[in-house]
C-alpha cells in the first residue's frame, strides 16, 4: 500500500471532562524509510509558528496547503523528514502552531495508528497552554537538538519573550549535561545588516525575558541565536531564507559534536525506543522529570537481588587487585550492555 501524506505525530485534547494524550505512528513510519535505522543517528528540530514558519519550511522541501495548516490545533506536531537526508544524517523536522486558547478537534487520520493515554484534564480551555508547554520542555526537548520560533508569528519580539519565559518557568532539569540541551533559534524580520544587529536583537531579547522570569535561558537551552531575514517580499523567498537555512545546519552541526562528545547519540532504533517511553511517562505526569536511564529499563526491569548478586560475585574475586583489572570492567561491560533497550544491538 502506498504511503498517506498524513503528518500528524502528537497532540493534546480535551473532551467534556476528559484530557487525551495523542501518539501517532509517524515517528516508526518516518523511520521505515531509513535504510540503516540501527546505525543512522537522525537529528529533531522543533519549529514554532505560523505563516513565516510556513514558508521557511519550503527551504527543507516540505510543503503544506492553507487548508491543512488551518485546520490544525494549537497542540499538534506534525512530523517531516528532510528529503535529501534520508541515506545521510535523517533530519526530523516536527512543527506546530502557536499556542493560543481556542481548541478545535485534533487530526483524526484513520490510517495511522494513534494511542490514547488519558492525562490529568486543565481546568478550563485556558489552562491548556500549560500543558502544551510541557510537550515542548518536557518531552520534546529531551529529543531536540534545536527549537525555531519565528518572532512574528508569536506577535513580535515581547510577545516571544513571554512565551519563552513560559517555558524556563516550567521547564524542569534534564539528566543529560548541560552540552546536549537543545539549541534555540529566534527569527525575526529586519535587514541583517552587520552581525552586531542581530546581537542587539539577542541582547533585546534576553532583557524582555528578565521582566517576566529569574530563569537564566542558558540553564535551559545550550546556545540562544537570532537569525535576522530580509523583510518579505523584498527578495526571492529562497534567497531571503537562505541565512536561516546555514545557521540552521551550524546549529545542528553543533549539537551532533555535543551528543557525540557526551555519549548521547541515538540511532533511530535507540531514539524510537526511549521516545516511546517518553511518551508513557510524559502521559502519566506531565510535571515529572526525565531521565533516559529510567527509560532504558522500563521494559527490563532491574532485579531486585542484584544488591547481593554483586556481593556474591565480589566475594569470589581473589586476590583483591583483580577487582580493579578484572571485576569492576566485568560489572561495567555488563550494565552497559544491559541498558540498551531489547532488541536494540547490532549483528557484527
Amino acid at each position: 500500500m502506498p504511503r498517506c501524506n498524513h503528518t500528524f505525530w502528537l497532540a493534546l485534547d480535551t473532551q467534556q471532562d476528559e484530557a487525551e494524550f495523542l501518539v501517532s505512528d509517524k515517528l516508526q513510519e518516518v523511520f521505515e524509510t531509513i535504510p540503516s535505522p540501527d546505525v543512522q543517528k537522525p537529528s529533531l528540530v522543533v519549529v514554532i509558528g505560523e505563516a513565516a514558519k510556513k514558508a521557511a519550511l519550503e527551504i527543507f522541501g516540505i510543503k503544506r496547503n492553507r487548508r491543512s495548516i488551518v485546520s490544525q490545533n494549537a497542540s499538534e506536531i506534525h512530523l517531516h523528514i528532510d528529503p535529501s537526508s534520508v541515506f545521510s544524517t535523517p533530519l526530523l523536522i516536527a512543527e506546530t502552531r502557536v499556542c493560543k486558547k481556542e481548541s478545535r478537534k485534533n487530526a483524526d487520520d484513520t490510517c495511522h495508528e494513534i494511542t490514547r493515554q488519558p492525562i490529568k484534564r486543565p481546568r478550563s480551555l485556558y489552562d491548556m497552554q500549560r500543558p502544551v508547554n510541557r510537550l515542548h520542555t518536557n518531552l520534546l526537548a529531551a529529543f531536540t537538538d534545536v527549537f525555531c520560533l519565528f518572532c512574528e508569528d508569536f506577535g513580535g519580539l515581547d510577545q516571544t519573550a513571554i512565551e519563552l519565559a513560559s517555558w524556563l518557568d516550567r521547564s524542569l532539569p534534564s539528566s543529560f549535561s548541560g552540552r546536549v540541551r537543545p539549541r534555540l533559534i529566534v527569527v525575526v524580520d529586519q535587514n541583517p545588516g552587520i552581525g552586531a544587529n542581530e546581537n542587539n536583537v539577542r541582547e533585546k531579547l534576553f532583557e524582555l525575558i528578565r521582566k517576566h522570569t529569574v530563569k537564566d535561558p542558558n540553564a535551559v537551552f545550550s546556545a540562544v541565536e537570532t537569525v535576522a531575514l530580509f523583510p518579505d517580499e523584498s527578495i526571492s523567498r529562497s534567497a531571503r531564507h537562505r541565512p536561516l537555512k546555514e545557521r540552521m545546519m551550524d546549529s545542528l552541526d553543533s549539537a551532533r559534536n555535543d551528543r557525540l562528545q557526551s555519549r548521547h547519540d541515538f540511532s533511530a532504533t535507540h531514539f524510537g525506543a526511549l521516545f516511546k517511553g517518553a511518551c508513557a511517562q510524559f502521559a502519566g505526569n506531565l510535571d515529572g522529570s526525565f531521565n533516559f536511564v529510567k527509560i532504558a529499563r522500563n521494559s527490563n526491569p532491574i532485579a531486585q537481588s542484584l544488591h547481593a548478586h554483586l556481593s556474591d560475585f565480589l566475594s569470589l574475586v581473589k586476590p583483591p587487585s583483580d577487582i580493579a583489572t578484572f571485576a569492576a570492567p566485568m560489572i561495567a561491560s555488563s550494565f552497559l550492555l544491559d541498558n540498551y533497550p531489547p532488541g536494540t544491538h547490532c549483528t557484527v
